[in-house]
């Protein structure tokens, strides 16, 4: 089991609240979780909660920025952090980093875990898939596997977790990432638009398969090598 939250924000600038992460700690200890997660984003300004995952811009100070919050959060908590990417609900302008950097360089400075959700992110995720240096690819802890509800208000896409994994869609970019990084935990998460047991026991055996095909790939890599 671990834990994940969406109170800490780690983009925000003004350090997360004490007294939340004194309460914080003694949760993940009770249940003996390896590492807590959350987001690069912000969620308050001057105080004022936005009760949303608000994105960042692929900036330098940015970066600084998250990486001091997650450093104090790894103080406060006692546990490793992981960093998941958000929803971007429209283009932030020219950044002078790409995303993949901006995701990357974090992980290099604090030693956070990705929890790496490729729904969301806003460069195309092969192309992303390909940019990873190779140590930054076999880090990723966690993989999670979210999609999009129905448009909400003005057609603007929901940070939600509503809709099944397609077999055109994600699956083969997972099935690609985990020959990548190695056999990694998959978190498959639902929010709302809860299906029928069946259906999903169904997503979790195309889930199966796919790991039980990378897991082959990987033995027949290695019996090939010590055959050379």
């Amino acid at each position: 089991m671990v834990t994940h939250g969406l109170t800490m924000c780690f983009g925000a600038l003004e350090p997360c609240d004490p007294r939340y992460q004194r309460e914080l700690r003694s949760f993940p200890r009770d249940l003996e979780v390896s590492w807590h997660s959350d987001h690069a984003c912000f969620g308050s300004v001057d105080g004022v909660f936005a009760h949303d995952l608000l994105p960042l811009p692929f900036t330098d100070e940015a970066v600084a920025v998250v990486s001091q919050r997650i450093s104090e959060a790894q103080d406060a908590l006692g546990l490793p952090v992981a960093l998941e990417n958000v929803s971007y609900y429209a283009p932030m302008g020219a950044d002078p980093l790409a995303e993949v950097d901006f995701l990357n360089e974090i992980p290099s400075r604090t030693g956070a875990k990705p929890a790496v959700d490729e729904q969301r992110v806003r460069e195309q995720p092969e192309l992303r898939l390909r940019r990873a240096p190779g140590s930054t690819a076999c880090r990723p802890t966690v993989w999670c596997r979210c999609t999009w509800s129905t448009p909400g208000a003005r057609g603007r896409p929901a940070h939600r977790h509503a809709r099944r994994a397609r077999a055109r869609g994600r699956l083969p970019l997972l099935e690609h990432t985990l020959r990548r990084t190695g056999d990694k935990p998959i978190l498959l998460e639902r929010d709302n638009n809860i299906p029928p047991l069946e259906e999903q026991l169904e997503e979790l055996r195309r889930l199966a398969a796919i790991v039980e095909r990378v897991r082959a790939s990987a033995v027949v890599g290695a019996a090939a090598e010590v055959a050379r």
